[in-house]
């Protein structure tokens, strides 16, 4: 699973491995891309589970995030949490 750049690196990795031919990288990328735009109308029903599986057997996902990184320190949350007087009772 990754960003739209992520997927196209991995994707190129396993085409050059020789794991997924250039076909199907063209039809996971754009089933992976057309699915996330809703469009899924624009392929017959039979394609789209068929480029569908192909994704699933290389584990390829489209994260559902925007393209800009966000990066979040949990250390305080997390800090807080474990001194908590209910942390580990239960």
């Amino acid at each position: 699973m990754g960003s739209q750049n992520d997927l196209i690196d991995r994707v190129v990795e396993l085409v050059e491995s020789g794991e997924m031919s250039g076909g199907e990288a063209k039809a996971a990328l754009g089933h992976l891309l057309l699915d996330a735009g809703g469009q899924r109308r624009l392929q017959s029903r039979a394609t789209w589970y068929r480029d569908r599986s192909v994704c699933r057997r290389h584990g390829l996902v489209l994260a559902d995030v925007d393209e800009d990184e966000v990066q979040i320190d949990l250390a305080d949350v997390i800090g807080e949490a474990l001194e908590a007087d209910c942390w580990g009772v239960g």
